[in-house]
Order: structure tokens, then C-alpha cells, then sequence
């Protein structure tokens, strides 16, 4: 058999094969396509999302995004952390106290001041924390909202002349700067410590034997201290995890029966671990 004849259709495969693809481009080279459109005007050879010239560039991708696919791409990016405003909204799972109580004054017949039965109180204190602040590279500092819990101290005076009974309790949110030492990247988790300052509202009302009630407003200086991590759920969020332990500040506790009046002072805690989400601005 001829030699030419017997590769023939090997030729003929070949050269089809060939033709077949310069018709397609399929080698053609990606070629913007938003440059030659207006955004409002569909690309030649449209193909799903991948807005190309070609058939080989929809399949394989291109350079060629419409803005509104770049908004999503972007959307997907993390950000940075540093130098960025943002927004913080959480919750907490905490512990309040009242501490350190101490008695004052109480007066009986021999002016004995006589002792507490319960010099400390606790409560659960689930609540919510809102803050506004700015990150850098290394430091975070923001101004927060923490809501707290009233909790109720009741007990006795003990070693008088006759038992007073006492019944109290202290409410008020608290207004804290927060200062972050971010110190170390971890995968996707950036650890901190934390340092805070700010004032507490403390609002008592006590009765003592079952008399009217005293209520006494006092403002006190709060400080405390927490660790935790921020890490980037997508895009401009990012989900943060902290342990804090914060001192509210010192209470006062008073009231007054016949010809007996107390004083009480105590100091309340906070202690817990919080759940919250950053938007970056």
C-alpha cells in the first residue's frame, strides 16, 4: 500500500482537528471585553458568568470582571484589621458579685456595731454589650456600653441587742473604655489582652427590719482586665471571643428604723466570657 495513502486519515484527522479549533478561537487569547462594551451591553459570546470573546476563556476564565462582580469578589476578601473603624454588638455569659462587705454603723443601746452574716452575694448576669472603636496594626481601643444586672444582697446584723434584718440590692449599666494589645497571629486568630477603664452606675436600695427603703445613687471608677481572639468570619466581619474580669466599683448600702441606721459598703464584680461580632467600617 502506498506510504501517502496510508496515513491519510491521520492527515485528514489532524487537519480537521485543527480547523476545527482556529474556528472556535480556542486558542485565542483572553481579550477584555468590558473595554469594548458598554456595562448596560451583553459581551459577544456571552456564557454564564464569564464575560469573554471566546469560547476557551468562559470556560477557563479571564481578567474581565463587571463591577458588580468585583463587588462580590471583594465582599469575599478579608480585610485588614488595622487602621479601620468598627462596630461591636455581643452578648455575654457572666457572673455578678458583691464582695468585701463590710459594716459601718448599726447602734444598739451599747453602741455595738455588730458583725454581717454574709460578707458576699452572686448572681448569674447574661446581658448584651455594645461598643464603637478603632483598630491599628498592633492596639484596638473602643468605648462600650455594658449592660448589667441587678443582683439582691440580704442577711443580718448579728451580735447586737436584738437581730437586724437587712434586704438590699444594686442595678446600673456601665460605660468602659477598652484598650487591646493585639500580640500574636495565630491561622486566622488574632489574640489580645485587654485592659479596661470607664465608671459604673451604682443604684442600692436597702431596708432595714422592714422599714421604707433608702435608695442611693453613686457613680464609682470601673477597671479591669480580659484576654481573648478576633478572627475573620468573611469580608468586613469578623467574630470575637473574650474572658474579662471587671470591678464595677464600690457600693454603699444605708437605711434607717426608729433609732437604728446601718451602713453597708461592698465591692461589685463582674466576671464572664463574651460572644461578639465586629463590622469593619
Amino acid at each position: 500500500m502506498n506510504k501517502t495513502l496510508k496515513f491519510r486519515p491521520l492527515y485528514i484527522l489532524f487537519v480537521g482537528t485543527l480547523t476545527m479549533l482556529l474556528a472556535t478561537n480556542a486558542f485565542a487569547k483572553c481579550k477584555p471585553s468590558v473595554a469594548d462594551n458598554f456595562p448596560t451591553d451583553t459581551p459577544p459570546n456571552y456564557y454564564g458568568n464569564g464575560q469573554t470573546d471566546t469560547f476557551r476563556c468562559a470556560i477557563t476564565g479571564s481578567t474581565d470582571v463587571s463591577t458588580l462582580e468585583q463587588m462580590q469578589r471583594d465582599d469575599l476578601i478579608p480585610v485588614k484589621l488595622s487602621n479601620r473603624w468598627y462596630i461591636m454588638l455581643g452578648g455575654n455569659a457572666a457572673s455578678e458579685g458583691i464582695a468585701s462587705v463590710q459594716n459601718e454603723s448599726i447602734y444598739d443601746t451599747v453602741l455595738n456595731p455588730g458583725t454581717i452574716s454574709s460578707g458576699d452575694a452572686k448572681t448569674a448576669s447574661n446581658n448584651i454589650e455594645i461598643a464603637f472603636g478603632y483598630s491599628w496594626s498592633e492596639f484596638a481601643l473602643d468605648i462600650e456600653w455594658l449592660a448589667v444586672k441587678s443582683i439582691a444582697y440580704n442577711g443580718a446584723i448579728l451580735n447586737t441587742a436584738a437581730t437586724a434584718n437587712y434586704s438590699t440590692s444594686v442595678k446600673g449599666d456601665a460605660t468602659l473604655l477598652n484598650l487591646y494589645w493585639l500580640f500574636s497571629d495565630q491561622y486566622n486568630f488574632k489574640m489580645y489582652g485587654s485592659f479596661t477603664l470607664g465608671v459604673s452606675s451604682n443604684k442600692s436600695t436597702a431596708t432595714l427590719n422592714g422599714g421604707a427603703p433608702t435608695v442611693t445613687n453613686k457613680f464609682s471608677p470601673a477597671y479591669g482586665i480580659g484576654v481573648g481572639a478576633r478572627f475573620n468570619i468573611i469580608s468586613k466581619l469578623f467574630a470575637d471571643m473574650s474572658a474579662r474580669y471587671i470591678i464595677l466599683g464600690r457600693v454603699k448600702y444605708q437605711a434607717s428604723n426608729g433609732g437604728r441606721f446601718m451602713i453597708l459598703r461592698g465591692t461589685r464584680t463582674w466576671a464572664g466570657v463574651s460572644a461578639r461580632l465586629l463590622w469593619m467600617i
